[in-house]
């Protein structure tokens, strides 16, 4: 008799941390964390960056996206996919991106495509959702801006996993005359490849939400594309200037450990440098 009292004692006391880890990591998941990067350029310049929003998400709240957003007032936003978890997000996203462009109405956004944006024949909603208030969508393709007094040349790649990234787009952008050269991808491991191939600038990527869950600093578990030596963070390779970002949303689990949800703000100041 003790000893199964002990047992079941055992087993609530296991469950128990379970549900006390949990409730933690599903608070977690609603905080947000800013994580500013400066660099020399050729112009002045605020980028920032969102990535694997994943709607419907029990993240950081929508105001609260928003709000950050406008202190940081950058002349462009990126977008660098994973927009839904199912389609039960379409409206979610849509409303989000329709707030993005009426409260940053000066703001250029840009996005490209994820593996989940093109789960369930998604792609086609997510894209008319995205485009239908003013984002524009980069899918093996690149867009020239003025923004300051400088000639930004923002390309976006197709997603690695679902889509057909083709990297004849990093030629025609390395082909065109620009003071700045952004790529967006999804996965890092499409950066590598481009990096490869001979794009130089500053590249976004998402995808590995930091892991999601992190225990001393390692990611418990990675999805593929994603390596080992770049799943966050911001990386120089071979001229280029990778930056991974953590995500805002959660994939399924809706919980972070370890690994805040993250806005990356990239802050180019006018040093001389080429990029």
């Amino acid at each position: 008799m003790g000893a199964k009292r002990s047992a079941a004692a055992l087993i609530l006391a296991v469950i128990a941390l379970v549900l006390s880890i949990f409730a933690y990591g599903y608070e977690c998941a609603r905080d947000l964390e800013v994580e500013t990067i400066v660099m020399d350029s050729r112009c002045d310049l605020v980028v920032a960056q969102l990535s694997d929003l994943h709607f419907p998400s029990n993240g950081p709240s929508m105001d609260a996206i928003l709000e950050t957003l406008k202190s940081v007032d950058p002349q462009i936003v990126v977008l660098t996919g994973d927009y839904i978890s199912s389609i039960s997000g379409i409206d979610e996203l849509r409303d989000f991106v329709c707030r993005l462009r009426s409260e940053l109405p000066r703001t250029y956004v840009f996005a490209c495509l994820g593996n989940w944006d093109y789960e369930d024949h998604a792609k086609p909603l997510v894209v008319r959702a995205l485009e239908s208030c003013g984002v524009t969508v980069l899918i093996n393709s690149f867009k020239l801006v003025h923004v300051a007094k400088c000639l930004v040349a923002v390309a976006g790649l197709d997603d690695g996993i679902y889509g057909q990234p083709s990297m004849s787009v990093v030629e025609e952008v390395m082909e065109t005359r620009s003071d700045v050269r952004i790529l967006l991808v999804h996965e890092p491991q499409l950066a590598l490849e481009a990096v490869a191939h001979g794009f130089r600038g500053i590249v976004f990527a998402g995808h590995c939400h930091g892991g999601q869950i992190q225990l001393l600093g390692h990611p418990l578990m990675l999805p593929e594309m994603c390596p080992r030596n770049l799943f966050q963070g911001v990386h120089a390779i071979s001229g280029a200037l990778v930056v991974v970002s953590r995500g805002i949303g959660t994939s399924h689990l809706p919980i972070r450990i370890g690994v805040m949800p993250q806005i990356v703000v990239l802050k180019l100041v006018n040093g001389g440098g080429a990029h």
